[in-house]
């Protein structure tokens, strides 16, 4: 097994920006399989994945994967495509429904 450090930044961060492990997968259209593999050490996001995660957890790739422990949670830029998305992903989480059946509208 792998030593799951730094991967506990990863686990609080996802709770405090009030994902389960369930919505998070959804949000990045990967299973929650992976995401308690990362969790837990045992393999790492791809690439082309840990960009998304950090923008959806509302940090930086250097602080999810870095193993300073005194490296501070910055909050990167949050687009409104990334707080739909996060949106989605919890309303479909509470529903029970998969991320692509929940629409969001935004009226002017």
């Amino acid at each position: 097994m792998n030593d799951p450090e730094p991967w506990h930044r990863l686990i609080s961060r996802r709770k405090e920006a009030r994902f389960s492990q369930l919505s998070l997968a959804k949000a990045l259209d990967i299973s929650s399989t992976a995401v308690w593999n990362w969790e837990w050490g045992y393999t790492k996001p791809r690439p082309a994945i840990l960009g998304r995660l950090a923008k959806l957890l509302d940090t930086t790739e250097e602080w999810l994967t870095s193993e300073d422990p005194v490296l501070e949670t910055p909050s990167a830029p949050e687009s409104l495509a990334d707080v739909i998305a996060r949106a989605k992903a919890q309303i479909a989480d509470a529903a029970g429904l998969g991320v692509d059946q929940v629409k969001i509208t935004l009226e002017a």
